[in-house]
């Protein structure tokens, strides 16, 4: 969950984003940190940027997809309704690669309320 506090500068390397430091877990000993140069290795020697571009279509269908399978605009709309109160901002994180992994964090920074939800990802399901 804190690979998501980084991001590609224009000389392809990765660096924090400046915005939230850590989405997951505070602890002295944050594998993405103590790893990050054998991350940009492996993004520099895997290509990995080209593959994603090369992919992106799938990649937005598993966003699209997730959009369709949960609403969260029309679900927090719902919750504001039912129970009178809302966090501004939710922000809905998963990867193909995580089958399971669920957790939720909250940020606030100058009056701005986010909610960031990291889940597995959607898939139709021909049962039903």
């Amino acid at each position: 969950m804190n690979a998501c506090g980084y991001l590609f500068n224009n000389k392809d390397e990765i660096i924090n984003d400046g915005v939230i430091n850590k989405m997951g877990v505070d602890h002295p000993n944050d594998p993405f940190i103590l790893n990050k140069e054998l991350f940009m290795d492996f993004s520099k020697k895997s290509n990995f940027r080209i593959f994603y571009i090369e992919h992106k279509s799938y990649y937005d269908s598993l966003i699209s997809t997730y959009k369709t399978l949960n609403p969260i605009d029309k679900m927090q709309n719902w919750l504001e309704k039912k129970f009178g109160f809302g966090y501004g901002n939710y922000l809905v994180t998963f990867s193909p690669l995580v089958g399971g992994a669920h957790s939720t964090q909250k940020f606030e920074d100058n009056g701005f309320h986010q909610t960031v939800i990291f889940v597995c990802r959607s898939e139709f399901s021909e049962k039903h």
